[in-house]
């Protein structure tokens, strides 16, 4: 299933980031230093939304060109 065009259905888990404070800033430089975490191991795929709906950066181990998400699963 994709929402507003992003396949969460491709991605092992969704993990939501909140700050306790309600700061929005620090809430979204957290959630941008585990992505980039994640991709830094170079073994996981990994998508940074917004509100689970606008897309802001992305992290693909051996990805090709402009290639997202992860292959639909049977390609």
């Amino acid at each position: 299933m994709a929402d507003r065009g992003i396949p969460f259905d491709r991605f092992q888990a969704v993990m939501v980031v909140r700050d306790i404070d309600r700061d929005v800033e620090r809430q979204a430089a957290v959630a941008r230093r585990i992505v980039r975490g994640l991709a830094d191991t170079g073994r996981y795929w990994a998508v940074l939304v917004y509100e689970l709906q606008s897309f802001l950066e992305s992290a693909a181990p051996g990805a090709r060109g402009s290639q997202l998400w992860p292959p639909a699963a049977g390609r």
